[in-house]
């Protein structure tokens, strides 16, 4: 913070030094009292967040002790699994709830109390030395106004007359170093002002990065665990289902998860070719149908714009109740709904078109340094991946070609096009965010996809036959 001389303050406010301009610092000091309220209101309304967290907080011991004692109920009758994925969220709102009586501990000391010192001293230091700058003009009037009387009167004594004149004088000069002072006080109260505000919002923003970052860092450690209890919960449902006897009992555990074995949605590969016997699911090659039929590469943003969440809701929900895919009495120009259906179905799959087995050796396609090289390496990979995983990343990846060859008129090039399909097809098994190499592998990955795409002819040029979805699986 620079502190200018009085000569210079005067300068940049505009008034000559020798003679302040008292107008300015009214109007200096109105703005100083709009600073005052602003700081208070920023108070309050952190203030009342605050209270909000305070509520979240105080909420959570007692969902915590309710999972708890639930789980220990669970494990007393011989349903230790259960009983301990409750221990497992049970502790987690624990621990999550000693992090955020520390980011309650960090707004209050760090962003809150400096706020209210920063008007309680600063900002009424400012206020008082405005004061002080009243009472110096007041006097200042004062001996005018006596001096002014005593002119008027004949009676006056010319020592008297001199005396006024002198302690006029003396007021005013003092009045007028009193005046400068005062300016020069408020505005650089005003310059404190606004750093001191963007230090305490700044601190806000660190506070609850930190407070996220911890969060998402527990979270990341448990996801082995969860991981586990995924593949317990896919063991018991294959086997309950496997289970003739219990057969009428299905339709209580059937939810949409990313473990769902009839569904659509969540189901594996093996398991919609087990049920259409088809090289391609229905579910993929007729949203592409009904996209290549409406024309849908014409489309500015298709792919990236969502289509209506109810809507899409609404035939995920179909799909899976009635086991089929019919798209027939959507509008042609819902084609953004059919195009999240398609995405919604990749990202639901248990194990992604680029299997997690082959994820590192796709991910190093982007290390070779020539075009020859890449396709070389891809179509080495392909060989590997399973026939039904390659059909549908064949099928996939031909229709976002044909989207990308109009990229002039839909603006969805190739990167686009791997930037918001690749993530649905094209992932590492366990995620991690807070990895300093997350993202750079985000954009590996994005690459890859890229290269895909613009490369599908020089790709699959050698296969003889086109993969065939159920509309022309008899041919």
């Amino acid at each position: 913070m620079k502190h200018w001389s009085s000569k210079v303050r005067a300068k940049m406010a505009g008034v000559d030094e020798e003679k302040t301009n008292y107008g300015d610092l009214q109007d200096q000091s109105a703005i100083l009292e709009g600073v005052s309220v602003k700081f208070r209101e920023i108070i309050k309304e952190t203030t009342k967040n605050q209270k909000y967290i305070t509520q979240q907080s105080e909420a959570d011991p007692r969902i915590s002790d309710s999972l708890l004692r639930t789980g220990v109920d669970f494990n007393e009758i011989d349903r230790p699994m259960l009983s301990s994925t409750l221990e497992l969220v049970g502790n987690f709102h624990n621990v999550t709830n000693d992090h955020r009586l520390k980011l309650l501990e960090s707004i209050q000391s760090d962003v809150i109390d400096n706020l209210q010192s920063f008007v309680s001293t600063e900002i009424k230091e400012a206020k008082n030395q405005k004061v002080e700058y009243d009472r110096e003009r007041a006097k200042c009037d004062e001996a005018q106004n006596e001096l002014k009387i005593a002119k008027k009167s004949k009676k006056t004594k010319p020592e008297k007359l001199q005396a006024l004149e002198e302690n006029y004088q003396n007021l005013q000069d003092s009045h007028q170093l009193v005046g400068e002072k005062t300016l020069r006080q408020i505005k650089d109260t005003q310059d404190l002002a606004e750093i001191d505000m963007m230090e305490r919002l700044c601190d806000y923003l660190d506070i609850f990065r930190e407070y996220h970052t911890e969060c998402i860092r527990l979270l990341n450690e448990k996801v082995p665990e969860i991981w586990e209890y995924r593949r317990y919960i896919d063991e018991q449902r294959e086997e309950f289902e496997q289970n003739a006897e219990q057969a009428d009992k299905i339709q209580y555990i059937r939810r949409e998860s990313r473990a769902e074995r009839v569904c659509y949605f969540g189901a594996s590969l093996q398991a919609l070719h087990s049920r259409e016997g088809t090289d391609v699911p229905s579910i993929l090659s007729k949203c592409i149908e009904f996209l290549r039929r409406v024309n849908a590469k014409d489309e500015e943003g298709i792919f990236r714009i969502s289509g209506g969440k109810d809507l899409v809701d609404e035939y995920k929900a179909r799909i899976d109740k009635d086991l089929s895919v019919d798209f027939s009495d959507l509008p042609d120009y819902e084609m953004h709904v059919i195009a999240s259906i398609m995405k919604l179905w990749l990202r639901t799959l248990p194990d992604p078109l680029i299997p997690f087995s082959l994820y590192d050796d796709f991910l190093d396609v982007a290390n070779l340094p020539y075009r020859e090289e890449k396709i070389e390496k891809i179509r080495s990979l392909l060989v590997n991946v399973s026939p039904l995983f390659g059909n549908c990343l064949k099928y996939l990846l031909g229709y976002m070609h044909e989207v990308m060859l109009n990229s002039a008129v839909n603006k969805m090039g190739a990167t686009n096009l791997a930037t918001v399909i690749g993530p649905n097809i094209f992932y590492a098994r366990e995620i991690n965010m807070m990895d300093g190499l997350y993202f750079q592998q985000v954009a590996i990955q994005h690459a890859v996809i890229s290269f895909m795409v613009t490369e599908y002819n020089a790709i699959y040029s050698d296969e003889a036959e086109s993969v065939t979805g159920p509309e022309n699986e008899s041919e």
